[in-house]
């Protein structure tokens, strides 16, 4: 809609055509509960559809839909939505916070269960290292030296990534081999690169492009830190790959994040727009092998204790049951 504003026109029939295959489906399957993901149009849609056929709701917003939403002029309508829900749950304290106190509901009613992740997929191997120094080199056409540093999400503006670009020179003025393999796509990519090409990182920053989730172990297991520089976030499932796969990570102190990472524990939180932050924090982890086996062991037990799929799916599961 950014690019086509007469896009807009299209929302008034995803509205109507989503609400009727809802009403279908929930007939056919005979389903007991609706658990709507995202605040718009799901909620919206589902509310509706849970009146009529006279079913609970369960609506599950992922932290970013909560700070956009309850921020522009769409806030009426989302307060109206989530106080009719008879469940909410959301990624992070944060999040939870912001939301009762925007729609003027009980922190009681709103349930913290974030998403989560397969530790038996996302998990250290040396052979998942191994052959994720063979993907990166057929993608590449090289082997990239050491030390690897790595992003995996969209390239928009909310990711930060230029901010994470911008880090580069400082961090290559004391580890000149070091490589960063920016994995993803998005409409900030033409720039991204321009920027890499200005600051003279070519050889050293590399945009590998899409990359399947079933091979992110590979990325994740031969990368030495993993950087998310998001301005804006809820709580990302990447973070908890990378925590999982025992890569250090160096993330922003936004929304969920410091729900899941302690700060010199588990991993380091930094100011957002900061090159200097990020910078700095990944020289630490890099010219202190101890540390970096702290953050690995660290984050790798979090994800185990708090965030395994396996865990999520329980606390869902004892929603759903409450509710029907």
């Amino acid at each position: 809609m950014k690019k086509n504003k007469f896009l807009i026109f299209v929302l008034p029939f995803l509205f109507i055509f989503q609400f009727f295959a809802l009403i279908k489906v929930i007939r056919k399957e005979k389903i007991d509960l609706i658990n709507a993901h995202w605040i718009m149009p799901s909620g919206m849609t589902s509310i509706l559809a849970a009146t009529i056929l006279r079913k609970p709701l369960v609506i599950s917003t992922h932290g970013s839909d909560v700070f956009v939403l309850f921020s522009n002029f769409l806030s009426f309508f989302s307060k109206i939505i989530v106080r009719k829900a008879d469940k909410l749950t959301t990624t992070s304290s944060v999040a939870a916070n912001f939301m009762a106190n925007k729609a003027n509901i009980a922190l009681k009613d709103i349930e913290i269960i974030s998403m989560g992740v397969d530790i038996n997929l996302f998990k250290p191997s040396l052979k998942l290292k191994k052959r994720g120094e063979k993907k990166v080199s057929e993608k590449l056409g090289f082997s990239p030296s050491r030390p690897i540093l790595l992003f995996v999400a969209s390239l928009n503006i909310h990711k930060g990534v230029d901010y994470l670009i911008k880090a580069m020179p400082k961090i290559v003025k004391r580890f000149s081999e070091a490589n960063l393999l920016i994995v993803g796509q998005g409409v900030e990519e033409k720039n991204l690169k321009k920027l890499t090409a200005d600051l003279c990182l070519k050889k050293n920053i590399h945009f590998l492009g899409k990359v399947e989730n079933t091979e992110l172990p590979y990325y994740y297991n031969q990368a030495d830190i993993f950087i998310l520089a998001s301005l804006r976030e809820g709580l990302p499932v990447v973070l908890m790959e990378a925590m999982s796969s025992g890569c250090p990570v160096v993330a922003t102190n936004i929304a969920g994040n410091p729900d899941m990472i302690k700060n010199g524990k588990s991993g380091f939180l930094i100011k957002t727009k900061s090159p200097n932050a990020i910078s700095n924090a990944v020289l630490e982890i890099l010219s202190d092998r101890d540390l970096k086996d702290k953050f690995i062991k660290k984050a790798r037990l979090t994800i185990e204790q708090k965030y395994d799929w396996n865990i999520i799916v329980n606390h869902f599961n004892k929603l759903f049951k409450e509710l029907i």
